[in-house]
């Protein structure tokens, strides 16, 4: 395989899968569906027999996040932006080793790049805790 053809099939890997991690981002979260239950519970009736089982179960949610916010984890979406990096800054190289004239300044952008993954990576795969989008929640 040249280098065109294995950059066009990284190119369509990395497109997919940031693709389906920002569906996956944009669907919301355990917040929003906490804030869902709220609303339901305030346009329930106060009669309503489902209003104190909604009460207790958005409760035990809020409960379930507040521990898991606590624990130290890592951010699966900077994992990924990272190892796309990873791909692509090989592949910037190759590509500009291989071109002449003006593609050899293709060479630093992969070098930028590749350097931009390795410190994603080490930042995102560290054990750290996280708030919901994944960002590092700074203690002290």
């Amino acid at each position: 395989m040249d280098v065109d053809s294995v950059s066009k099939i990284a190119l369509a890997v990395v497109s997919l899968a940031a693709a389906i991690l920002q569906f996956l981002r944009a669907r919301g979260g355990r917040r929003a569906q906490i804030l869902s239950d709220i609303e339901l519970y305030k346009a329930l009736p106060d009669s309503s027999s489902a209003k104190r089982e909604l009460l207790e179960l958005i409760d035990g949610a809020i409960k379930a996040l507040i521990s898991e916010e606590t624990e130290k984890r890592r951010d699966p979406t900077g994992i990924g932006l990272a190892i796309s990096f990873l791909l692509l800054g090989p592949l910037a190289i190759a590509w500009g080793i291989n071109g002449d004239g003006w593609w050899n300044v293709l060479i630093l952008v992969g070098a930028v790049v590749l350097l931009f993954g390795i410190v994603g990576l080490s930042e995102s795969a560290t054990l750290k805790a996280r708030d919901e989008k994944g960002n590092a929640i700074k203690t002290g």
